[in-house]
């Protein structure tokens, strides 16, 4: 796909570009003003409707029903793939990690202070010194 909007991309700017019959090997300040303003009146309306076009398939949400039935269908699979593993129930969710279990030690990292092993990964000597609170 990059492939393919890189050369879509290349090819409109080679359109838009002789629309204004911009010169082929333009030095740099050679270009009269005028076809410099008739190339970013042309380019800019483009550059909105594409950017426009690109947006609105996102901006459009179904319907409450519609998501009700997705929701319907995702709590259907996750019971077949419990089904299929055994589990009588849908696997627990996981507990969000406790944030404050180890601040302390991402404190000390943060520093540089050696925690298990410093920043050697980054080709920093290790650390050994001790944080006064």
């Amino acid at each position: 796909m990059p492939k393919f909007t890189g050369g879509i991309g290349a090819f409109i700017a080679g359109v838009i570009l002789t629309l204004v019959h911009f010169p082929a090997h333009a030095m740099k300040g050679t270009v009269s003003p005028e076809l410099m303003r008739h190339l970013v009146l042309i380019y800019l309306p483009i550059t909105v409707t594409m950017s426009l076009l690109s947006i609105a398939p996102s901006a459009s949400t179904g319907s409450t029903g519609e998501h009700e039935h997705n929701l319907e269908t995702l709590r259907e699979a996750a019971a077949t793939a419990a089904a299929s593993h055994g589990w009588k129930r849908s696997p627990p969710a996981k507990s969000p990690p406790d944030d404050h279990a180890n601040v302390d030690t991402d404190w000390k990292r943060l520093r540089g202070v050696a925690v298990g092993g410093g920043d050697q990964a980054f080709g920093h000597q290790q650390d050994n010194r001790r944080i006064s609170a």
